[in-house]
């Protein structure tokens, strides 16, 4: 599992970018997510390893820049303190 998150230009092409990755790979809601930033617009998500080449592809398609790609156990590190 990956955590990505990419920056647009306006909040209208992340959502449009959400919507198809959401109808492509049937997230839920707390899966990914879309928000209004102060100069654009930030999409956010967890996505199965295999699913990376296409979610990069859609994010491209609506004019989004990658700006986060991390494997999803580096962002709780407490989790594996137990």
């Amino acid at each position: 599992m990956r955590v990505m998150a990419a920056r647009f230009r306006s909040l209208t092409g992340a959502r449009a970018a959400l919507v198809k990755l959401r109808k492509r790979f049937g997230l839920r809601e707390d899966e990914a997510d879309a928000a209004s930033m102060r100069n654009g617009a930030v999409l956010a998500g967890q996505f199965r390893e295999e699913f990376i080449p296409d979610v990069t592809a859609i994010i491209r398609e609506y004019n989004g820049r990658i700006v986060a790609n991390f494997a999803k156990e580096l962002t709780e590190p407490w989790s594996r303190r137990r």
